[in-house]
């Protein structure tokens, strides 16, 4: 069943890709959303960040197959502070659900949208693949969630 979930978030990705649906970045269609389509990455985000620095933003709409964890976490953080609600237009995979998604005020998942999660910031750290200081980072992740939900992710990743 696994190995079915992953060609499917695969051949999803190669034909976004190809097709140019991942080539959005801060565009805004209507007043008070923007949107975010494509792998997360730090040059993406500085472009999206620019882009909206000077108009009231309340809704993200985003469709990414995930990205860099840094850039994910980033994303995740603007989101937080700007109160933005997230709406998935399509998918949102790997680092777009790990810490974009969870940041929004309020979450919308389109009828037909996926998101998907997989790995965690602890399995950077044993396979040796992040070197951050992962439970600094883990913390303030935990706040964000904490102060919207008033859940504790301490099950999560404790």
């Amino acid at each position: 069943m696994l190995l079915v979930y992953g060609l499917f978030f695969s051949a999803l990705t190669f034909f976004a890709t190809w097709s140019g649906l991942l080539f959005v970045v801060g565009e805004v269609y209507s007043a008070g959303i923007v949107y975010y389509a494509g792998t997360i990455s730090a040059e993406r985000n500085r472009r999206f960040f620019a882009s909206n620095r000077e108009q009231p933003v309340e809704r993200l709409v985003i469709t990414s197959n995930g990205g860099e964890v840094e850039a994910g976490i980033a994303l995740g953080e603007w989101v937080f502070e700007h109160q933005l609600d997230v709406e998935i237009e399509s998918y949102c995979l790997s680092s777009c659900a790990n810490y974009v998604f969870p940041a929004g005020r309020n979450k919308f998942i389109r009828e037909g949208a996926v998101v998907a999660w997989h790995g965690n910031y602890h399995h950077l750290a044993a396979t040796g693949l992040w070197t951050d200081d992962i439970n600094s980072r883990m913390g303030i992740l935990a706040k964000m969630v904490k102060l919207q939900n008033g859940v504790s992710m301490n099950r999560w990743t404790g």
